[in-house]
C-alpha cells in the first residue's frame, strides 16, 4: 500500500484547469469554453486552486479576472505527474 501524496491533484477539473493556464492564462469563460466545462465546475475548481495558491487572479476586477499559475501550482502539476508515473 503506498501513502497518499499531499500534493496529488485528486480532482479532474482541477487538473484540467491547471494543466490549461500552464500554457499562459484565462478567464473563467476562457477556462469552460476551452475545456468544455459548465461555468459553475470552472469557476469551482479556479476558486479551490486559488484558495489553495495553486493559481492567482488580476484582482482589479473579479468579473472577467485573468488566472495564472504560480509557481507552486507548477510545482504541484510535476509532483501528480510524477506520482502518476510511479503509482
Amino acid at each position: 500500500m503506498t501513502m497518499a501524496n499531499p500534493k496529488r491533484i485528486r480532482s479532474n477539473y482541477q487538473r484540467k484547469v491547471l494543466d490549461w493556464l500552464a500554457d499562459g492564462g484565462g478567464t473563467v469563460s476562457d477556462v469552460a469554453k476551452a475545456l468544455e466545462l459548465r461555468m459553475p465546475h470552472a469557476s469551482s475548481a479556479l476558486k479551490q486552486l486559488r484558495e489553495s495558491g495553486d493559481v492567482v487572479r488580476d484582482e482589479e476586477n473579479i468579473r472577467g479576472s485573468f488566472y495564472r499559475v504560480t509557481a507552486q501550482g507548477i510545482s504541484r502539476i510535476e509532483s501528480d505527474e510524477l506520482y502518476r508515473l510511479i503509482n
